[in-house]
């Protein structure tokens, strides 16, 4: 019945109902769409809320003990998005990615960063066709800074079949003695600077150290370099992605008793590289 009045309507009269039809579908679009528009402007203001309470924690103030430590790095951790530091030295610059798999690592090393605790450290220990090592002193200056950072060891997140022992690979020193977990040291890293081992070699150190290599471990041993014999005792949390020059320049360095570089290896500042 309704059709056919309409129908029925002169041309005027239809094309009045029809403008009528068209505005009505318009709005109803229109409403549609503000509504959408409403709801990610939701979203996106719900995730700068989630955004800014993370970067609400502030690591500075907290201290650190063996009991808070997995709890306070990995709010810190979850907090911070850049995942990459620039080591300025003396001698060059060193750019170290950190990885997403060793989380409390990556923390950790994020947090001395940002808290200024590996400026004016020093590369200590230098073993050419080895290793580079810093990132702990004596020093009154940094015995200040160790004491407000807290004391406390990194519990291991060893996986060698995933991240390993390669030539730049970055790594935390451990006590041997007693430390049956190999909780990992709180400031100490060192840098792999080792060069190629032949498949022979690679083989000895298998059978030496009891490790059994993956077909990635041995490709990457044999063509890249590394220290093979250290995997599985150390966490590998990170590796060199540019300065591995200046990591031979290091090695390559004059030492003296203790593996002490003759000439002073200066870590002017170390930077969080932001995304």
């Amino acid at each position: 019945m309704a059709y056919s009045k309409i129908q029925a309507m002169g041309k005027s009269r239809f094309k009045y109902v029809s403008f009528l039809v068209i505005i009505a579908s318009l709005g109803f679009g229109c409403s549609s769409q503000t509504e959408t528009e409403k709801q990610v402007a939701a979203k996106e203001q719900q995730n700068r809320k989630n955004t800014q309470k993370k970067q609400a924690f502030d690591i500075e103030k907290v201290k650190l003990n063996q009991e808070n430590v997995v709890e306070t790095l990995t709010k810190y951790g979850e907090g911070i998005e850049s995942d990459e530091v620039l080591l300025k030295t003396n001698m060059g610059e060193i750019r170290i990615k950190l990885y997403e798999g060793t989380p409390l690592h990556r923390a950790n090393f994020l947090m001395l960063t940002q808290r200024g605790f590996y400026n004016e450290s020093l590369f200590y220990r230098v073993i050419k066709d080895f290793m580079i090592q810093g990132g702990d002193s004596d020093d009154l200056k940094f015995r200040g800074k160790k004491r407000k950072i807290g004391k406390y060891k990194i519990p291991a997140e060893i996986n060698p079949g995933k991240y390993f022992h390669k030539r730049g690979a970055v790594a935390m020193a451990r006590e041997y003695i007693q430390n049956p977990n190999k909780l990992s040291s709180t400031y100490e890293f060192y840098i792999v600077q080792s060069g190629k081992l032949t498949a022979l070699a690679l083989e000895g150190v298998s059978k030496e150290y009891n490790i059994t290599f993956t077909e990635e471990q041995k490709r990457v041993y044999t063509t890249l370099g590394g220290s093979a014999h250290l995997d599985g005792e150390h966490t590998v949390f990170g590796e060199v992605v540019k300065g591995m020059d200046v990591v031979d320049k290091i090695a390559n360095l004059e030492v003296g008793e203790g593996d002490w570089p003759t000439q002073n290896v200066i870590v002017n500042s170390a930077e969080i590289i932001n995304k």
